[in-house]
């Protein structure tokens, strides 16, 4: 239509990778998605947008209705969380960002997750399996669910593997993420 060189673009993805971490769990691997934003050439690009650039602010999802509005000249309404991101009037940095995980399909976990640029809290309030815990639909999509579910009953799986399909709730998860970016060394039930 012609109009590629007066619109903003933003792509991101709305969930994790699918493996037995991610979409559905508030981990990195399920909560940490690519966002690529395309300037217009017709339009002087904000500050924040430097072509080839990776910017390593804490954005969250919520964010990017604000910012549109903004990017439109349109008033943020008076109640929305959402904090803009681009642009001369942008908001100051995120210094967190929230996650929740109450229900998929038939599996109900009540679980909260912050992240701050170093460090995510994860505290599952729901008793029972977490990882471990039996969903239809990730039986069948994600082929590493009933795998490792079959390795944990046949006792072969060890170390953060055998850990992760053991844990239970309620607890509660720290990860450091510049010194264990895979979240695997969980920090709340370390002495160190």
């Amino acid at each position: 239509d012609g109009l590629a060189d007066d619109t903003v673009i933003l792509f991101f993805a709305d969930n994790g990778r699918l493996d037995a971490r991610s979409i559905h769990w508030c981990y990195d691997s399920g909560l940490h998605v690519p966002m690529i934003v395309g300037w217009p050439k017709n339009f002087p690009a904000p500050p924040q947008v430097r072509p080839g650039a990776v910017d390593d602010r804490v954005i969250s999802l919520i964010d990017v209705t604000a910012t549109t509005l903004a990017i439109a000249g349109i008033p943020r309404p008076p109640l929305m969380q959402g904090r803009v991101f681009l642009g001369a009037g942008a908001d100051a940095p995120r210094t967190y960002a929230f996650s929740a995980r109450d229900r998929i399909d038939e599996t109900v976990h009540r679980i909260r997750s912050v992240r701050d640029a170093r460090w995510r809290y994860i505290r599952t309030f729901t008793p029972g399996p977490t990882i471990a815990s039996l969903n239809r639909y990730k039986e069948k999509c994600f082929l590493v669910m009933p795998l490792l579910r079959g390795l944990s009953a046949r006792g072969e799986l060890s170390g953060p593997p055998a850990e992760m399909m053991a844990r239970h709730g309620p607890c509660e998860e720290l990860y450091d993420l510049e010194a264990d970016p895979d979240e695997i060394r969980n920090l709340a039930a370390s002495a160190d």
